[in-house]
Order: structure tokens, then sequence, then C-alpha cells
């Protein structure tokens, strides 16, 4: 018995012991560097990031590639976004006896679209589109015009949201009813709005108003 009561004395002396010493041991512990850490990932995550090189080799970003043009450096996606587009889609309005029987509804236009090369002046581009009128298979869905061909456009000016612009030669055949001169101006002020900078539109033709 008395050896049973000197090991229990013993057993409770050390635990006494180490809940005393506990918080002396957790302050000794040493911290993580996070620092270091931090470091680490980032080394590896610019490891991994590659440039496009001319000769469709790729360097690590940071690191000069043995070409001397300067947008070796450019990232791939830099390049892509700095990419231009080459052409442009627009939308021509025309007639279209198909969808519109009624030849007497004379300025209603659908349109049709056209891609043409890239350019700043996409009002110019437009109305030079509709001037070429219906292609074959326009015509062959039933899209016509009302403009006399061979009508070129003489000025174009877009100011504060009016676009006038100064034809040459008589837009329709001379004597031609005047649905007909409804239509070729529907053609026109459509082919135009479809433009936000341009909310109205004023026609005229070797300088008088059509």
């Amino acid at each position: 018995m008395q050896k049973k009561s000197n090991l229990w004395l013993i057993v409770i002396a050390i635990i006494v012991l180490l809940a005393l010493l506990w918080p002396v041991l957790r302050r000794e512990k040493t911290p993580i560097d996070t620092t270091a850490l931090d470091e680490e990932t980032a080394t590896t995550s610019e490891d991994i990031i590659l440039n496009l090189n001319d000769d469709g080799s790729l360097t690590p970003a940071g690191l000069l590639s043995d070409s001397n043009d300067e947008t070796t450096s450019t990232s791939p996606i830099n390049q892509i976004s700095s990419q231009t587009p080459t052409s442009l889609p627009l939308k021509i309005s025309f007639g279209n006896q198909t969808r519109n029987p009624k030849t007497w509804q004379c300025n209603t236009t659908y349109a049709v679209t056209r891609t043409v090369p890239a350019t700043s002046a996409v009002a110019r581009a437009a109305l030079g589109e509709l001037l070429k009128g219906p292609s074959p298979a326009d015509a062959s869905a039933g899209f016509f015009t009302s403009i006399n061909q061979g009508v070129t456009i003489k000025q174009l000016t877009i100011n504060g949201g009016v676009a006038q612009v100064d034809l040459s030669q008589p837009l329709i055949p001379a004597g031609a009813a005047a649905c007909l001169k409804d239509g070729a101006r529907a053609q026109i002020t459509e082919t135009l709005k479809q433009f936000p900078t341009v909310k109205s539109v004023i026609i005229s033709v070797n300088g008088v108003l059509f």
C-alpha cells in the first residue's frame, strides 16, 4: 500500500509540473516564417509565365530572348489583345419585294450585311456599299434599290448628330413617281442611322435638297 501511495504522488507531481511549464514551452516555440513562404510562392508563379517569341519559341517572363525585337517581351495575351480587326460588318438597307409585296410601302427597308476592310470612315463606307446596289445573291432574295446606278458621294459630313450627304447625278430617274423618291431617301437614311452618331440625315444632289 505504501508503494502505491508513493507512485500516485509521483504521477500527480509530474502532472502539476507539466501544467506549470506548459505556458513557458508554448512561448519558446519558433513561429513559422510566412515571408519565406510568400516569396517562394511568388517565384513559382513567375516561373510559369512565358513570353512568345517571333520564332515561335517560349521564353520565361523577365528573361531576354535571342531576338533584339522589343516586342518579344510582351506576353501572348497582350499580343492578342493589341491586334486590330481587319474587316468591318456593315448593315446596308434595301427594299425587298418578297418581304414587302405591297410596293406602295416605299419607305420600308430591310438590311443586308456587307463586310468591308476596317476603316475609320464607316459612314462613307456604308453609303458606298449602298450605292453599289444589291449583289446578285441579294437580288435573288428579292432585294432591290430605288437609287440610280452610277451615283457617287460628293460630300459627307456628320455634325451634332446630323449627317449631310451630297450626291452626284439624280438619285432616281427623271419623272419617277414620288414613291421611288421615298424609297431612295429611306435607304440612305436607314443605312446611315445604324451609327450612334447619326440621328437625322439631310440629302442633296449636286447641292440641291432632295
